[in-house]
């Protein structure tokens, strides 16, 4: 016989499957063991093969109806989609910092129809205790790296707690394995939600779960079709007929262009290869051919220069890379971000953070093996083929 707290559990779980099936799902698939020494209702643990779900119900008595609890679980579930437990296994931060950190980042993506989360540590929790207000839906590293400074300088810093996630320390040495684990549990989430719908998910949540199984598709393919969806205007010739009144020669017709302006920004720093930016010169010539738009070249390292001519170019190696440059140059230049598409050729070496001045229309393009070092990202990140 089934016990008031398994009951509540399974409720739990149904109700998180109705409104977010991909965070159920998640959760569906997380082996469940009750954990007496645990001293919060649920936290995610390693042990030796497998992630998995410790529970203590006599921590359940927070959670005043079945929707509290499905919130708490969605918690857990966005944890593991954010990979939390294995970027933060070994932290150099304070403990307290990353425990405030990672719930401030995971909590604004809980699904607004199951209400609030009891205890949650959120945005407005720091601007309580600190008066500094955070950016919202922010990477964890950032709240992180600023809750470190913060806690330093606060002398009541110790009473201060948030959920504890030392569990997540005990994967450290198995990283790989735990790494596996991860996108096994997604995978079958995935599949599962398939025939369900993903629910009350937010974008940014689906995002990150995609760059967890990347689609193995031709980038150039990915790359074309992103750009041809961009929107088009009609520009008045008279070197068409006018289709509705093909017989008044003084009509002009209409052919599309596109109505924003691209600009291809080529990494020439000492980190490429020149194999690698004669692939960028080519890839950024067919991109001319292709579209009628406003379509400006220009190489980048630690600052940026125009190519006025992308097919005599010749390369000479730059220095370091700065891609604040990039977004400074579209500013100088009175680029409209509305009005702006950008296209980055690099091996993505380079800052972690910068100002993008609000243009998000930006697609990277990383050599086979790179890794964007911005985080979070801005646009949308295109890998080469090996």
């Amino acid at each position: 016989m089934k016990s008031s707290t398994d009951k509540l559990l399974i409720t739990a779980i149904k109700n998180l499957l109705d409104v977010a099936p991909l965070y159920g799902s998640i959760i569906i698939h997380l082996p469940r063991q009750i954990s007496p020494e645990l001293t919060v209702a649920f936290a995610l643990g390693w042990n030796g093969q497998h992630w998995i779900l410790n529970y203590n119900p006599k921590y359940f008595k927070q959670y005043q109806t079945p929707d509290q609890m499905a919130q708490a679980l969605a918690h857990q579930a966005l944890h593991l989609i954010w990979q939390h437990p294995i970027r933060y296994s070994h932290a150099s931060q304070s403990q307290t910092a990353v425990d405030w950190g990672t719930d401030i980042a995971v909590n604004q993506y809980l699904p607004n129809s199951l209400g609030e989360l009891p205890g949650a540590i959120t945005l407005q929790t720091v601007f309580e205790n600190f008066k500094q207000m955070l950016p919202a839906r922010a990477d964890s590293q950032v709240y992180i790296q600023v809750l470190n400074d913060l806690l330093d300088n606060d002398s009541k810093s110790d009473s201060k707690h948030g959920e504890s996630h030392q569990g997540w320390q005990e994967a450290d040495g198995q990283l790989a394995q735990a790494q596996t684990d991860f996108t096994n549990i997604i995978r079958q989430a995935q599949e599962d939600t398939k025939r369900a719908g993903r629910g009350e998910v937010p974008s940014d949540v689906l995002m990150q779960v995609q760059s967890l199984r990347p689609v193995r598709r031709s980038w150039r393919r990915i790359l074309s079709l992103a750009l041809s969806q961009e929107p088009l205007t009609l520009k008045d010739t008279h070197t068409r007929f006018n289709r509705r009144q093909p017989y008044r020669m003084d009509l002009p017709g209409h052919i599309s262009r596109q109505s924003a302006q691209l600009w291809i920004f080529i990494d020439n720093s000492a980190s490429v290869s020149s194999t690698e930016v004669a692939s960028f010169l080519a890839y950024a010539q067919q991109i001319q051919k292709q579209l009628n738009g406003q379509v400006h070249c220009c190489r980048f390292d630690a600052q940026v220069q125009p190519i006025d001519n992308i097919k005599t170019w010749q390369r000479q190696a730059g220095g370091g890379t700065a891609f604040q440059a990039i977004f400074d140059w579209l500013l100088v230049q009175h680029c409209q971000p509305k009005e702006t598409v950008v296209v980055i050729f690099t091996d993505g070496a380079g800052e972690k953070q910068l100002d993008s001045y609000h243009f998000n229309r930006v697609y990277w393009v990383l050599t086979a093996g790179g890794k964007l070092s911005i985080n979070p990202v801005i646009g949308k990140v295109i890998q080469m083929e090996a």
